[in-house]
């Protein structure tokens, strides 16, 4: 691709209202020498990387663009990435099905369903990931009730209020939709499948709650051996086990007898 990006020196920005990105001269064995900021290469790798440009060939960035900058950044020089590896990498993307109404407030609320949630900093909430680290829920009643526009999220939400209506699914079109209905008949008319099913969600269910209660048992045992020891409050015991301060008083309170 003609350059080394894991030889070019670190860029530095400057945050303004615009943030304004520049080359950072560097100090070699012989005097100082300059080193082209990989940025224009970047942008010929990653198309939603798009600075406005300027007299000078000087480059404006938006903080959402020096965001996605600081993740190439540090896909490439911090964790190993090559570029091809680095184009790959998508958002991290939480789905959230609701089988209730979340939002209910306003009429406004009442009437969505689908909700996306971007990240941002608590304490300059203009700050935000924008579509690189989301959370969406979709309240799958109000859905339902509203009948969003037909396509595959209307198919799968179909799928998950009413798979046990033959008559509802005869009429879902999309294929992944049709699959799973499929697999589900499959899973119904054979005794073996659902006789297996049930144990793996029986041992599943089990291996959670035996660790649950190894995680439970491993911090009440360190906030014991703490107790015994005598040095730190009950404050401090909590904040080292990962136990509420109550807990951390009746464990006190049974060593007592």
């Amino acid at each position: 691709m003609g350059t080394d990006f894991k030889s070019v020196p670190a860029w530095s920005l400057e945050i303004g209202d615009r943030l304004q990105v520049r080359p950072r001269l560097e100090l070699g064995d012989r005097g100082q020498t300059s080193s082209p900021s990989p940025l224009a290469s970047w942008e010929q790798e990653f198309p939603h990387l798009s600075p406005v440009k300027r007299r000078g060939n000087r480059r404006y960035y938006q903080r959402a663009d020096v965001i996605t900058i600081r993740q190439i950044r540090s896909l490439l020089y911090d964790q190993g990435y090559t570029i091809g590896g680095a184009k790959q990498q998508r958002a991290s993307v939480g789905l959230h099905l609701l089988d209730f109404d979340l939002f209910t407030a306003t009429e406004n609320e009442r009437r969505q369903a689908v909700w996306r949630f971007e990240m941002r900093d608590e304490t300059q909430p203009g700050v935000s990931l924008g579509n690189i680290l989301q959370m969406n829920l979709i309240e799958l009643n109000k859905a339902d009730r509203m009948g969003l526009e037909s396509g595959p999220l209307s198919a799968w939400i179909t799928f998950f209020k009413h798979w046990q209506e033959e008559l509802t699914m005869a009429n879902v079109a999309h294929e992944p939709v049709k699959k799973a209905m499929s697999r589900i008949r499959e899973l119904s008319a054979d005794e073996e499948a659902r006789r297996l099913a049930f144990v793996r969600e029986k041992a599943l269910r089990d291996e959670v709650s035996f660790l649950n209660d190894a995680r439970r048992e491993g911090r009440e045992e360190v906030a014991r051996n703490l107790i015994a020891m005598g040095l730190l409050t009950d404050a401090q015991i909590a904040t080292a086990s990962g136990l509420s301060d109550n807990e951390v008083k009746v464990l006190r309170e049974e060593q007592k007898h």
